[in-house]
C-alpha cells in the first residue's frame, strides 16, 4: 500500500495569493465608491435656465461690453453715458392687481416698487413674486479676454430689509465651520441664496449680521454696509467702530472680503482704483452683490474655470458687467469654487466646485410679511 504524499505549497504563493485577493476586494470598493461620487457630481450640476425663461446676451463687438437687462423701476442712481438696450423681458409680466392692505399698512417700498409685487405668490423657473419680494434671473453671456464667460443676474425687489438676510453653517451658529450650499438654502427659508464672504474661515474683518454685532478685527479691506434704511455703500475701513453707526439700530449687514467693484454712482473701477487689499486679478467664478437704490438689489454670479462652457472674468471685467447691469454700487464676495446660486433648492449656475464645496455663509431673500416673522438671528 503505498502512501499517499501532501502537497504543500510554498509560502510565498499563499501570500502572493492573498494580496491579490485583497487587491481585487479594494478595487471593487474602490470603483464602487468612484461610480457614486460621480453621480451624486451630476445631481448637482444643473442646466443652465433654458431660454424660455432667461434671456442670453448675444456675443458683442470686438472692445464692447454685453448689453443687460437695466433695472425694471424708476431709473438706477447713475446711468451710463450711453445706456445699454434693454434684454427683451421673458418672464410672466407681474399682475396688475393691487396689493392688500391700505397705504397706511404698506411699507414704503411696496408702495414705491408697486408693480413689481403680486397679491399672492407666483412662481416657476427663473422667478418668484409675492406681497413681499420679487425676484427674476436672467442668463447672460461675456467676451473677455480670457473667452466667453456665462454669468446669471437675479434682480430683487423687497418690501422691507429683513428679506435680504445672512445664514451661517451649522444651523446658523456663527462659524467655523462650513456646510453645503443647498443644505443652507433649505435651512434659512431662501427664495434665492449666493455665497457670502467666508466669513470666519478667512481673515478677520467685520461681521454684523441680521442687525447683530459678532465680530471685528482690523483689516485694510473694503467693506460692504448695508444699513437699516436700505442703502448700500462699500468704503475702506482699517478700523470698525460700531458707535461711529448708531451702534446696532443703524446697520443690517456688514461684510468683508471685497474690493468694491463701483465708484458708487454705476462707474466702474479700474484695476488701479481698487483697493489692493482684497484685490484678486486673475479670471476666475465670481459673486457679487448690486445695489441700485434702497429696495431694489440684485445678485450676479459668474461662472468659470471651464473654457468649453464659461472662461471666468477678470476683476475689472466683473466690474464693468456690474456698470452694466445698471448697478450704482456692487460689491465683490467670495469666488472661485465658492461662487454658486440657489433657486427652489436647485443650482441656477454651474459651480466649478460642482456644487460640493463647503462655504461657512450665504446671503438670502426671504419671503417675509412681517419682521416678526423670524427673530434677529446669531
Amino acid at each position: 500500500m503505498s502512501a499517499t504524499r501532501k502537497t504543500i505549497r510554498p509560502l510565498w504563493s499563499v501570500i502572493l495569493a492573498d494580496l491579490l485577493l485583497t487587491l481585487l476586494i479594494l478595487g471593487g470598493w474602490l470603483m464602487t465608491r468612484w461610480i457614486s461620487i460621480h453621480r451624486m457630481a451630476d445631481a448637482y450640476q444643473q442646466e443652465p435656465l433654458p431660454e424660455t425663461t432667461v434671456t442670453a446676451v448675444s456675443s458683442p463687438a470686438p472692445g464692447e461690453l454685453p448689453a443687460v437687462a437695466p433695472p425694471t423701476s424708476a431709473p438706477s442712481p447713475a446711468e451710463p453715458a450711453n445706456p445699454p438696450e434693454s434684454v427683451p423681458e421673458t418672464t410672466p409680466e407681474t399682475t396688475a392687481e393691487p396689493l392688500p392692505g391700505t397705504e397706511e399698512t404698506r411699507t414704503p417700498w411696496q408702495i414705491r416698487f408697486a408693480e413689481q409685487f403680486t397679491p399672492e405668490v407666483e412662481t416657476g423657473e427663473g422667478y418668484y413674486t409675492s406681497p413681499n419680494v420679487s425676484v427674476h434671473v436672467s442668463r447672460h453671456t461675456y467676451e473677455g479676454r480670457e473667452g466667453t464667460t456665462v454669468f446669471y443676474v437675479a434682480d430683487i425687489y423687497v418690501a422691507r430689509i429683513e428679506c435680504l438676510r445672512s445664514y451661517f453653517a451649522g444651523g446658523n451658529e456663527f462659524p467655523y465651520t462650513t456646510d453645503g450650499m443647498i443644505k443652507m438654502s433649505r435651512g434659512s427659508g431662501a427664495v434665492i441664496a449666493v455665497n457670502g464672504d467666508y466669513c470666519g474661515l478667512s481673515y478677520g474683518g467685520t461681521v454684523l449680521r441680521n442687525g447683530k454685532f459678532l465680530y471685528s478685527d482690523n483689516i485694510g479691506n473694503d467693506v460692504c454696509l448695508l444699513y437699516r434704511d436700505g442703502r448700500m455703500e462699500c468704503p475702506a475701513l482699517r478700523r470698525f467702530d460700531l458707535a461711529d453707526y448708531q451702534g446696532e439700530n443703524e446697520l443690517w449687514q456688514v461684510w468683508t472680503f471685497g474690493p468694491a467693484l463701483l465708484d458708487g454712482n454705476g462707474r466702474a473701477l479700474s484695476i488701479e482704483e481698487m483697493n489692493r487689499s482684497s484685490t484678486s486679478r486673475p479670471e476666475n467664478p465670481r459673486t457679487a452683490l448690486g445695489y441700485y437704490e434702497p429696495g431694489h438689489y440684485c445678485f450676479i454670479v459668474a461662472d468659470g474655470r471651464d473654457g468649453d462652457y464659461s472662461a471666468g472674468l477678470w476683476l475689472e471685467e466683473f466690474a464693468e458687467v456690474c456698470a452694466l447691469a445698471g448697478c450704482a454700487q456692487a460689491y465683490n464676495m467670495d469666488g472661485g469654487g465658492s461662487s454658486m446660486m440657489v433657486m427652489n433648492d436647485a443650482f441656477v449656475n454651474q459651480p466649478s466646485s460642482g456644487g460640493r464645496r463647503g462655504i461657512p455663509d450665504i446671503i438670502l431673500i426671504a419671503d417675509l410679511a412681517d419682521p416678526a416673522d423670524k427673530e434677529t438671528e446669531k
